[in-house]
């Protein structure tokens, strides 16, 4: 798949790029000048992002000062290129800037590829850096743990964030005495969501387990980043608990600094469901495991990580059996 040649003004945005490319997994190339070259592209199942610049006779292709980002010669059409690429998803949006800043050097100031890309590293050296950047599996995740967190502010106050112990390596992410919720929060069509580990859907000892299952989509100017969610919880607490608000945050990764590189818009797409653990519930828990013949060697497994698809499962928000575990303001 191949763009027309078009002005660098015109290129795509990242919006355009992550939804019509990387978010479906299809390669395709952005030919943004012909001749010399200078092409984005997207790798199959687009988990690989760059862009390639035709080299002038006698550059010298340097090797990358980074771990996430790759450098190397390569021969487009029997053109030879300098190619800079990323496998890092979390990079993506801001790797877009870098390739554009590149780009623009190129075309809009004559300046040697070679010279651009290393110009370019400079000035984006801190971002290009900065591996603390949440996936947007994470970013989901999180989103999705503020939208209970937000219900239990409205209904129980600051008390909320205590409840939130998830950032605190805890094995599930809200506690309110004896009933636990694990948060999962899914873009996909069907409630599908990624399990990490033998114990995420494993209650603790006298303890009742539920997992809240939320789906988001992408919702343009109707929805919020993650940035501004995070804000406008953060506005409605004192100053005392919102610092303790924070501390949750970065112990789950997120930096307001970083609020900025969390661009992308989502809104959820309909009532959440939460789903007691109860049997017949899919999971997989060390329990299960051990009950497995002793041919399997069951004790030598471990991290494992799975997918559950609990569609139809459990109550709506809005029912009596979802208010009456997780009431209202």
């Amino acid at each position: 798949m191949t763009i027309e040649p078009q002005p660098i003004s015109l290129l795509p945005g990242w919006d355009i790029v992550r939804r019509d490319y990387i978010e479906p997994g299809l390669p395709g190339r952005v030919v943004v000048r012909e001749a010399p070259k200078v092409e984005l592209f997207v790798g199959a199942g687009g988990m690989r992002f760059g862009a390639d610049f035709e080299l002038p006779a006698g550059s010298v292709v340097p090797p990358s000062p980074f771990i996430d980002i790759e450098i190397a010669e390569v021969r487009l059409d029997g053109v030879r290129c300098v190619e800079i690429s990323t496998t890092a998803a979390s990079l993506f949006s801001t790797f877009y800037l870098f390739a554009v800043d590149t780009a623009r050097a190129v075309i809009e100031r004559s300046m040697p590829p070679i010279e651009a890309v290393n110009g370019s590293l400079a000035h984006w050296r801190a971002l290009l850096q900065t591996s603390s950047l949440l996936s947007d599996e994470k970013q989901l995740g999180l989103a999705g743990e503020l939208w209970l967190l937000e219900r239990l502010l409205a209904h129980m106050g600051p008390a909320a964030i205590d409840a939130w112990v998830g950032p605190g390596s805890q094995s599930h992410d809200f506690r309110l005495g004896p009933t636990e919720f694990e948060v999962k929060a899914t873009s996909g069509a069907r409630r599908v969501h990624m399990i990490n580990g033998l114990h995420q859907l494993a209650p603790t000892i006298e303890s009742a387990l539920y997992l809240l299952s939320l789906r988001f989509i992408d919702a343009g100017s109707g929805g919020e980043t993650l940035g501004e969610t995070v804000a406008r919880i953060g506005a409605s607490l004192s100053p005392g608990d919102r610092q303790r608000y924070e501390d949750k945050l970065r112990a789950a990764g997120f930096r307001t600094d970083d609020a900025v590189h969390y661009s992308r818009r989502r809104r959820v797409a309909d009532r959440p469901r939460l789903i007691a653990v109860v049997d017949g519930v899919p999971r997989l828990t060390a329990a299960a495991l051990a009950a497995l013949p002793a041919a399997f060697s069951t004790a030598g497994i471990s991290d494992v990580s799975y997918r559950v698809d609990v569609e139809g499962m459990g109550f709506e928000e809005g029912t009596p059996e979802f208010v009456a575990v997780l009431p209202e303001a």
